[in-house]
């Protein structure tokens, strides 16, 4: 359990950043009733009597070789429009203000920091609400056809507005996010492992004076931090007098 010398020292650092980035996980959105795909049990192909895990059934690859099984997958584990922001969602978006600036760079796909209210969120890996097009014209959830198998728009198959294993992290999106690492003061990463790469490695632009993790386990990165919080994030933030 987190020391309440350690919640103290948070509160400090947190009410003092006026630049203040915060890169989020998994680990964020579980509150909001959304488990971290790598720990699903992934996708079972009935007719080949073949299993794929959750990482494989995620990839380009297998898009390509199995479309109607990635659109189940994603369907079934991956694709939550009607969640609702978690607690933590909330008390991010609720940071911001005038005298702080906030900048969300996300791992995730849900759209939940923009549902709480954060103005300026970066999404890393895509949005699971938005779909494209071969010719990358976007479209929103509400304006698809969501069936089992498959993604459309007036009868043309789309695929999510997301990044696959296999492929390669938005130019737009890296270069934001490392603009932003440079030129906060204070980095909170919250909810990953910092196992994922190339995000994994963001940290490391980082140019400001602290960086803080709070994650309810420990990561390979723990070392490069001045504060880190092993417990539930939800019951740190609850702690906090944030102004």
């Amino acid at each position: 359990m987190a020391e309440i010398n350690q919640i103290d020292w948070l509160s400090k650092l947190l009410n003092k950043s006026k630049k203040l980035l915060v890169l989020t996980g998994a680990g964020v959105s579980t509150g909001s009733g959304i488990p971290d795909f790598r720990s699903a049990n992934g996708i079972y192909d009935r007719i080949k009597g073949v299993h794929y895990s959750g990482e494989e059934a995620l990839s380009i690859d297998f898009l390509r070789r199995e479309p109607e099984l990635f659109y189940r997958n994603f369907i079934e584990h991956l694709y939550f429009p009607e969640a609702e922001p978690s607690f933590v969602h909330r008390f991010i978006a609720r940071l911001e203000s005038p005298d702080r600036q906030v900048t969300v760079l996300t791992q995730n796909i849900d759209g939940l920091h923009q549902k709480a209210g954060s103005s300026r969120v970066v999404e890393l890996h895509g949005s699971a609400l938005r779909f494209r097009t071969r010719d990358g014209l976007k479209f929103d959830y509400s304006e698809v056809e969501v069936a089992q198998n498959a993604i459309c728009y007036k009868g043309e198959q789309l695929r999510p507005d997301i990044v696959l294993y296999g492929e390669a992290l938005d130019t737009d999106a890296i270069n934001s996010a490392i603009c932003a690492l440079q030129e906060a003061d204070t980095l909170l990463v919250l909810g990953t492992s910092l196992r994922v790469y190339p995000v994994a490695a963001l940290p490391q632009y980082f140019m400001g004076e602290t960086k803080i993790l709070v994650n309810k386990e420990a990561t390979p990165l723990d070392g490069n931090f001045d504060l880190v919080i092993h417990e539930n994030i939800e019951a740190v933030l609850k702690k906090l007098g944030i102004s």
